[in-house]
């Protein structure tokens, strides 16, 4: 049900089979397990991926429905692109201690390609998840 909120229910069975009713028109009998709960969608995007020496990556950047399963495809490649551009700031900063400038470029651009990134998947998820969602 769209706007049921965990704190205004009682998750028992009786519950789950009279939503489960209302949904298909059809009688279920269920076993539940230790707990229950009703999972709510969240969207959104970080508003930077970075501020100063703190960067987001993952969840931390951008939450959103798991339609698609893109989630942690897309936290594993922010954690990847974000430790590479560490490394190659580091490696420039070694060899040139006064390329400080062309280190700070390189860290900069993890922000800009993966916010970009974020913004663009968690648009789509959230019209994946609507169309899903639906009730008509």
């Amino acid at each position: 049900h769209e706007g049921i909120l965990r704190d205004d229910v009682t998750l028992d069975k009786e519950f789950f089979e009279k939503h489960l009713r209302e949904m298909t028109g059809k009688q279920f009998t269920l076993e539940l397990g230790e707990w229950q709960t009703i999972f709510e969608v969240t969207h959104g995007v970080s508003d930077a991926y970075r501020n100063g020496r703190v960067f987001l990556a993952g969840d931390a950047a951008h939450v959103h429905s798991p339609i698609g399963g893109q989630g942690m495809n897309y936290g594993i490649w922010d954690a990847i692109t974000l430790v590479s551009k560490i490394a190659w700031a580091e490696r420039v900063l070694a060899d040139h201690p006064e390329a400080k400038d062309a280190a700070e470029e390189i860290l900069a651009s993890y922000a800009e390609e993966r916010h970009s990134m974020g913004r663009e998947l968690v648009s789509k998820v959230k019209l994946a998840t609507s169309i899903v969602t639906t009730r008509n």
